[in-house]
């Protein structure tokens, strides 16, 4: 039903060397992903993407997006809608790959705030191993934030699709980037943590930015990003 996302073939290689290889994402259907989470309180997948095929769909925010992940944690600061797998491979190596293009009717608003669109954050949620953020106008792949978050790419977040495939070597603590049809590219990376996998938009606030609960925020927002063929594959020797 879904299409493979090409990029796992001619830029990361064939992920099948290993002896076993499951797909725990190989699309854009809700069915891979939590019914529940990231989403504002008392919203659902229906207030917060648009299925806009079998291989795309539209995350949304507004000013409903506010993530209260326990009663005492309102996270007013931020807006926040993202997509987390059911299942979470990090062990092994896992061949990662999406598109995200931005919607021009609802653009997201990077010169006054940052965005996190797709990362891995450890399981005691006290960093990111890898982010891919937006800016000012262009897409930021930052390594371990823990370690200095290091800058490994950067790219004007132009209309039209962006290509990602990213190949996370837990053994070796390394990942190997490819953006759009360039060459792959290696970077030391530490990997531990385990944790969990997100694609979808998270809008920081500003003054303090990084603040969950005091950011500030505008009101009368709709924001939307386009994700096109999500994939995650999980390969074991």
């Amino acid at each position: 039903m879904f299409t493979l996302f090409f990029l796992v073939s001619a830029a990361l290689a064939s992920p099948c060397k290993r002896s076993t290889c499951s797909f725990p994402v190989n699309g854009t259907s809700l069915d891979f992903f939590d019914p529940k989470f990231v989403l504002g309180q008392g919203l659902t997948w229906s207030d917060a993407s648009r299925q806009l095929s079998d291989r795309m769909i539209e995350i949304e925010i507004d000013d409903r997006s506010i993530f209260s992940p326990s009663p005492g944690n309102v996270q007013t600061g931020f807006r926040r809608a993202e997509l987390l797998p059911k299942m979470n491979p990090v062990n092994g190596t896992v061949y990662m790959g999406f598109e995200i293009q931005r919607d021009l009717s609802k653009d997201l608003d990077s010169q006054r705030h940052e965005y996190q669109l797709v990362w891995l954050e450890t399981a005691d949620y006290s960093t990111n191993q890898f982010v891919l953020k937006v800016n000012k106008g262009s897409l930021e792949l930052y390594g371990n934030l823990s370690k200095g978050g290091p800058l490994l790419k950067t790219v004007d977040f132009t209309a039209g699709w962006h290509k990602w495939a990213i190949e996370l070597d837990f053994d070796l603590n390394v990942l190997r980037v490819s953006y759009n049809d360039e060459p792959r590219v290696s970077y030391a990376n530490d990997l531990t943590g385990g944790g969990q996998y997100h694609f979808g938009i998270l809008k920081k606030g500003s003054e303090p930015e990084h603040d969950p609960h005091n950011g500030t925020q505008e009101t009368g927002i709709h924001e939307g990003l386009v994700y096109r063929d999500i994939l995650l594959s999980q390969c074991l020797s």
